[in-house]
């Protein structure tokens, strides 16, 4: 096994526990998403007020029923949205782990989903450095996906009540998203990650930058050395020879 910087270690140890952040939040999220689900239906239960003392007409109830669906089904989304933040984090914590341990060897998805996937040809850091841009990204476009979501649900309760609302009081802002706020965080992280990368890389001259020459030279010392002891063969039998 290869020899790991110390710089690789700390940045996948410090992956790693951005990654179990990163986890932590789309679990949490995930869970108060489900809970949401679960009023949901309640209210869906509770919506069947056509024959009630207090109740409303027919048409009432099926609009209030369609209100619940179409409710259940952005929630559906959103859930599922954060879900995949958990599968995600998941996969960061694996590029930091891999980071930290140098399994350079092994490539992901080859072998497993398909043996015709390419080979990536990157570096541990690389990869490392990589998947953190792709987190803040998914990240991102979950929190795009979460203010579009809020913000549909206000304009159908809008045309539920017949009220209009200023657009400034109603419309959500993508930036104030639970989805930007951990990508924030992640982002952060990564110019973290690329401040230790800088003061970390191989230097010109350095032992680790020179070891492919120096392996190049050995490689080149030994051949020559085989040559030599080969002309001195040859010379030798010729002597010999001349001396017979």
């Amino acid at each position: 096994m290869s020899d790991i910087k110390k710089s690789d270690k700390w940045m996948g140890r410090l992956g790693m526990l951005q990654s179990l952040i990163v986890i932590f939040a789309a679990y949490m999220l995930t869970g108060v998403l489900i809970d949401i689900q679960e009023d949901l239906n309640e209210l869906a239960k509770e919506s069947l007020c056509a024959d009630s003392w207090f109740g409303c007409t027919e048409e009432e109830e099926k609009e209030l029923n369609e209100f619940v669906d179409y409710m259940q089904e952005k929630v559906v989304v959103w859930q599922a949205a954060w879900g995949f933040g958990v599968i995600v984090g998941i996969y960061f914590f694996y590029a930091s782990f891999r980071l930290t341990t140098g399994p350079d060897h092994w490539v992901p998805l080859r072998g497993v989903v398909s043996s015709k996937v390419p080979a990536l040809n990157l570096s541990d850091r690389q990869f490392f450095i990589y998947t953190t841009v792709a987190v803040s990204l998914i990240l991102f476009g979950i929190g795009y996906l979460e203010t579009d979501t809020v913000n549909d649900l206000f304009d159908k309760i809008d045309e539920m009540s017949e009220t209009e609302t200023g657009e400034e009081d109603r419309d959500k802002s993508p930036t104030s998203s639970n989805g930007f706020v951990v990508g924030y965080c992640n982002t952060a992280f990564l110019f973290l990650i690329l401040i230790i990368a800088y003061f970390g890389r191989d230097k010109p001259g350095s032992e680790e930058s020179g070891t492919a020459e120096n392996m190049l030279n050995l490689e080149g010392d030994s051949s020559d050395i085989g040559n030599d002891d080969s002309l001195e063969l040859a010379i030798t039998s010729e002597e010999k020879t001349d001396e017979e």
